[in-house]
């Protein structure tokens, strides 16, 4: 073995590790989707994945990250619902527009729909979990015309 390699022992306690810590993979799908910083509520409980996004006001989809250099109202972290054991949402009763991503057990990103209005189904085969988070995409509907605009931050 060469300096810098692992054995298969040390490699697997590292991924051990690293499951233990993000026992879901959806801080490493939150890396990959370019998510972060977010903070992540995981819906365990029956009641958490009944109101998922709808307790969050579409005005207050992000919160203050704190005090001190480099914070204030332009500084503020995404608020991100993390569904596990989950292959499909709706958005039913959503105010607004949601972005929804479909991750495998590890944490690999299979699918993302962006900007999912109201009353929608989104399902993905082989997910394991979605992770959801209120849009950055607006949809306008104007003289029959669908025209999608992005939204800063």
């Amino acid at each position: 073995m060469q300096a810098g390699e692992m054995s298969r022992g040390a490699a697997a306690r590292v991924a051990a590790g690293a499951r233990a810590t993000d026992p879901y993979g959806f801080r490493r799908a939150l890396r990959a989707l370019g998510w972060e910083p977010a903070r992540l509520l995981v819906a365990e409980s029956f009641l958490q994945r009944l109101v998922g996004m709808l307790a969050l006001d579409p005005r207050e989809g992000a919160k203050p990250t704190g005090a001190g250099p480099g914070t204030g109202p332009s500084a503020r972290l995404s608020v991100v619902m993390a569904f596990p054991r989950c292959s499909s949402v709706h958005t039913c009763f959503m105010r607004s527009p949601i972005d929804v991503a479909f991750i495998d057990r590890e944490g690999h990103v299979l699918s993302v729909c962006q900007g999912v209005p109201p009353w929608r189904i989104r399902t993905c085969r082989g997910a394991a979990s979605v992770l959801e988070r209120l849009s950055r995409w607006r949809i306008h509907v104007s003289s029959g015309a669908r025209a999608i605009e992005s939204r800063k931050g």
